[in-house]
């Protein structure tokens, strides 16, 4: 009797903390749900077409870029990006470090523009050497550090 009584109180315990986790993701959802309600209204996109990229300044430390959104809408972008260097007549990747975290989300406004920094030891650990690069933020634009 002993046992069938510890098993029931046990199954009651599992099915309590079941119905807690349920409880917490429908909450969660709701609350998502009320956060980005309004998001399919608001005028956005992450559409490049009509987005201009210019390189303000780089240097061994960091890189400063300047994109300006011609659209209608709002432009969304992550601080995700890629960088190649020029050695040996060949394009080559160069390896983020694995510390290196991507978790911003800017926002260039319809027919304004955004100044965004990217420092080379968030991303690669260390400075950059001297040598012909390019970004791909957005667009692809080539640069150098002297």
């Amino acid at each position: 009797m002993y046992k069938k009584l510890y098993c029931k109180h046990k199954m009651k315990k599992y099915l309590i903390v079941i119905l807690i986790m349920f409880s917490g993701l429908i909450f969660n959802a709701y609350n998502v749900n009320n956060v980005y309600a309004g998001s399919d209204k608001t005028n956005m996109t992450t559409s490049s077409r009509k987005v201009t990229v210019k390189v303000l300044k780089a240097t061994k430390k960091q890189i400063k870029i300047k994109i300006k959104n011609n659209g209608k809408k709002d432009f969304y972008f992550s601080e995700l990006f890629v960088l190649k260097k020029h050695g040996k007549n060949k394009w080559k990747k160069v390896k983020f470090s694995e510390k290196a975290v991507f978790c911003k989300t800017i926002v260039a406004g319809s027919g304004k523009s955004v100044t965004v920094k990217l420092k080379w030891k968030k991303f690669f650990g260390k400075n950059l050497s001297r040598g012909k690069y390019k970004i791909k933020f957005v667009k692809t634009k080539s640069f150098k550090i002297k």
